[in-house]
């Protein structure tokens, strides 16, 4: 990613990012409640059709405390965007970190299984009668049939 400023006479800033396919960034995302937060995505495509332009990209962030979403991003060059590039090292804390949400997730979802399984199984010895229920035992009185 490269990123050029420019100044003009009316001292306005502009930066620009020059991205290519592959180059990684962070950026603010900024939610309708609570807290901004930091993201981090990979540029997948870039879109031009000679006067509007955008890319395409994959953002991973935690969705909860055993998930990860991957989403994938649409920005047009009219978005109001603040794109930074992430260092390898940035990407490598970030990473780490999602791995073990998804390392936590894989963990509850295996001991949900089990847990499911072991039902099932039982489940299915009640149906075969391979496990002996106790009924009670009613008689039925005796009829006598008169001729």
């Amino acid at each position: 990613m490269e990123i050029r400023t420019l100044v003009d006479t009316s001292a306005t800033v502009t930066r620009i990012a020059k991205l290519r396919e592959g180059d990684t960034y962070k950026r603010i995302f900024k939610p309708s409640y609570g807290e901004p937060e930091l993201r981090f995505g990979i540029v997948t495509s870039l879109l031009s059709n000679g006067s509007d332009g955008g890319f395409t990209a994959l953002e991973y962030t935690t969705a909860s405390y055993n998930a990860v979403k991957i989403e994938g991003k649409i920005f047009q060059s009219t978005d109001d965007l603040a794109v930074f590039p992430a260092t390898p090292e940035e990407l490598i804390e970030h990473f780490d970190e999602l791995e073990k949400v998804a390392a936590r997730g894989v963990r509850e979802a295996r001991e949900a299984l089990q847990k499911a399984e072991a039902l099932q199984f039982r489940v299915h010895n009640v149906v075969r009668g391979q496990l002996k229920l106790s009924a009670p035992v009613v008689q039925s009185p005796a009829l006598e049939v008169s001729e």
